[in-house]
């Protein structure tokens, strides 16, 4: 009898240790699965974006990763990426020669294209913005990430150009709240959505004027493109101030010479 409740203790004890055993392997299982469910949910999301975002244009003003709210901590490649479809990566510093043979680049402004800031003293790693319209050939408005806020998103900035030659290699872009602008910031020119080579860029003859703006707090252009620019705009100056009278206006002219003058006044005192 005694041999009986012993071997039933056994087997009693033996179907305890497994079913703990089991019991343990799906916790183990669960964990797992709720562990590694936000990782495949990004991967997924990522893939989603990726496999949208072959239309420049479509997504201009109204990117993808906005409409899903996630603002907080964006980067302004990250940004740039989901509103154009433009698939560069690295630093927006790096961005202008990735893109060399494989997208178009120039200094004419165009909507969907990507405003390249260079790196400066402020902005190590650069930055990169998008056009969302042209106002003029001397402003923009653009669409970016982490600018005035910490990985927040800032639509419809305007921006300006205040390059001599009028090729937007020098910006500076609104403030905030205000009507003031703020640095000048050397940038590289414009990205564009289309393949390298398949349209062939159309500048205008000349420069537009300078448009009048509040002092800049600071110029983050390297000193030779800062000397550079200052003696453009003091030639530019000198042109206007040098221009020929228009045909309406009438000189009065000398009608003889210093040395006649000088004549006929001496022989009025003799």
């Amino acid at each position: 009898m005694r041999h009986g409740n012993s071997s039933s203790r056994g087997r009693l004890s033996s179907l305890m240790t497994r079913i703990s055993a089991l019991a343990a392997l799906l916790m183990t299982s669960s964990l797992t699965a709720l562990i590694t469910a936000p990782a495949h949910a990004a991967s997924s999301d990522s893939s989603s974006a990726r496999s949208a975002q072959h239309s420049p244009i479509r997504n201009a003003g109204h990117g993808s990763l906005a409409r899903r709210g996630i603002g907080g901590g964006m980067q302004c490649v990250t940004f740039a990426r989901a509103e154009t479809g433009i698939e560069l990566s690295g630093n927006a510093a790096n961005w202008w020669d990735n893109a060399a043979g494989i997208y178009d680049r120039g200094a004419t402004p165009a909507p969907g294209a990507i405003l390249n800031f260079r790196a400066n003293g402020r902005m190590r790693l650069g930055h990169v913005s998008v056009v969302r319209s042209v106002v003029s050939p001397r402003e923009i408005l653009i669409d970016h990430a982490n600018w005035s806020s910490r990985g927040g998103i800032s639509r419809s900035v305007s921006v300006v150009d205040v390059s001599p030659e009028n090729d937007w290699s020098a910006v500076r872009v609104r403030l905030g709240g205000t009507e003031n602008y703020g640095a000048v910031y050397p940038t590289y020119g414009f990205i564009y959505t289309r393949p390298a080579g398949s349209q062939p860029e159309i500048r205008t003859a000349s420069a537009e004027p300078i448009p009048e703006l509040n002092a800049p707090p600071a110029d983050l252009r390297n000193s030779p493109v800062r000397a550079l620019a200052r003696g453009a705009a003091h030639r530019h100056v000198y042109q206007v101030a040098m221009a020929p009278a228009p045909k309406h206006i009438k000189l009065a002219l000398p009608t003889h010479s210093f040395a006649d003058s000088l004549a006929n006044k001496q022989q009025a005192t003799h």
